[in-house]
């Protein structure tokens, strides 16, 4: 989902909001974004959702002066795309160190195969992952490719049986995700699985049921408060807080103080960006470093204990 905002009074809240649906897609998000920069007129932008949403729309923005907050999209070259790109989520050359340093230090682990999505977001994380654990001495034995949202990966993990790999790390996303923790099982195989933050999503927990006890994976830590989720609960009583939802909260009023404090000038607001005092949101202490990044991000190592999301532990 790409969230494009035409415009912010400079004392007041959002005056309009635009929503185009991205489809984590970079072609989808492009005719969206150039219909909403060159006909709308938008001047800031929240999203992409989706890395691929991000890489294809940042250099629109920056071309046009833009403001671009994305509040969940973590492929490392994010961090190079321009002066007005920032991002209130992690990039991932932080969760793949976190990652590597768990599964070789903790876990005490050396040979790791990787089965990763040809995606921007699995891509990224792929390659943080395997070099920071190259890095402390651990072997990549073996890495396997499939094209976006494959539901059949039987042969990807047959290979995986056949290099004896005491470990899989898989960034991917839901349906893939479901699918190889269920394959794996029908192929008689008790490797365990190391996912990214996208299995936060409570859906592959609810359809690999207890065949995915004890799978681990990394996630922002929640900094989310008994207050938020008691009136989110309140507000939604059918509906959970997904992973981002408490960073596209904190990016509304993030872009609006921007604005509140240098005018509506999206190069003031840049600059404020850069500088601007430590934000306490919802999703935790937010400031940005010179690339646009977010400062400190913290990490914690999530496994499934009876059919649910634990905390493990907080790096």
């Amino acid at each position: 989902m790409v969230i494009l905002v035409r415009s912010l009074q400079a004392q007041q809240a959002l005056e309009k909001v635009i929503i185009e649906d991205g489809a984590c897609d970079g072609k989808t998000s492009i005719n969206a974004a150039n219909k909403l920069i060159n006909v709308d007129k938008i001047k800031y932008i929240i999203g992409g959702q989706c890395s691929a949403e991000t890489i294809a729309i940042a250099p629109l923005a920056e071309q046009n002066k833009v403001i671009l907050l994305s509040p969940l999209s973590s492929n490392p070259s994010i961090s190079f795309m321009g002066d007005y790109i920032f991002r209130n989520y992690p990039s991932d050359s932080y969760q793949g160190k976190v990652a590597a340093q768990y599964v070789k230090n903790k876990l005490g682990i050396n040979k790791v195969a990787i089965l990763a999505s040809l995606n921007d977001w699995s891509t990224g994380l792929k390659n943080e992952f395997k070099n920071d654990f190259e890095a402390l001495g651990g072997k990549v034995i073996l890495i396997e490719e499939y094209k976006k949202d494959t539901l059949d990966l039987r042969s990807e993990l047959a290979a995986i049986k056949d290099s004896n790999a005491e470990l899989i790390y898989m960034p991917d996303y839901t349906a893939s995700t479901i699918s190889a923790i269920k394959q794996e099982k029908e192929l008689g195989m008790n490797t365990p699985l190391f996912g990214g933050d996208a299995w936060m999503d409570t859906t592959i927990w609810n359809e690999a049921g207890n065949i995915a006890k004890g799978t681990m994976f990394t996630s922002t830590k929640d900094n989310t408060s008994p207050e938020f989720k008691e009136k989110f609960d309140e507000s939604y009583p059918e509906s959970e807080i997904v992973l981002g939802a408490t960073n596209n909260y904190d990016a509304i009023y993030i872009l609006s103080n921007a604005i509140k404090s240098s005018g509506d000038n999206t190069e003031k607001v840049k600059d404020y960006l850069y500088n601007m005092p430590e934000y306490k949101g919802i999703s935790g202490i937010i400031a940005f470093d010179e690339n646009g990044d977010l400062r400190n991000p913290a990490y914690e190592i999530k496994y499934i204990h009876n059919g649910k999301i634990e905390t493990l532990e907080t790096v």
